[in-house]
């Protein structure tokens, strides 16, 4: 197997080292049971129309720069990148609500 298969798990592994980085650096705690719904509703939804635009030929992937292995039409890439991408999104959104509860409190006072 060659290297560029790697490039999409890559990624996927470079963005979540970044989510989890973030969390662990401002302390960030998600509800987990929040986020978990969030992103099980969000990623079916685009799963749905990602298996959907690959049966019609509207969408494919490079699986060169994947590894291989597959769910019906969908690479697992793909699958992880519906839990992984709004994971990080959820962190971002959340750090910067905190940050600007923060301001408002020192605006405030």
């Amino acid at each position: 197997m060659d290297w560029i298969a790697f490039t999409y798990s890559g990624y996927l592994l470079l963005a979540l080292a970044g989510t989890l980085a973030l969390q662990s650096a401002f302390r960030i705690r998600l509800d987990w049971r929040a986020a978990s719904i969030a992103i099980a509703l969000s990623g079916l939804f685009f799963l749905l129309w990602d298996v959907w635009a690959v049966a019609e030929g509207h969408w494919f992937f490079g699986l060169e720069s994947m590894l291989g292995a597959m769910i019906g039409n969908q690479p697992i890439e793909e699958i992880a990148f519906f839990i992984v991408i709004p994971l990080f999104g959820i962190t971002v959104w959340e750090f910067f609500g905190r940050e600007s509860k923060a301001k408002r409190r020192l605006r405030d006072d």
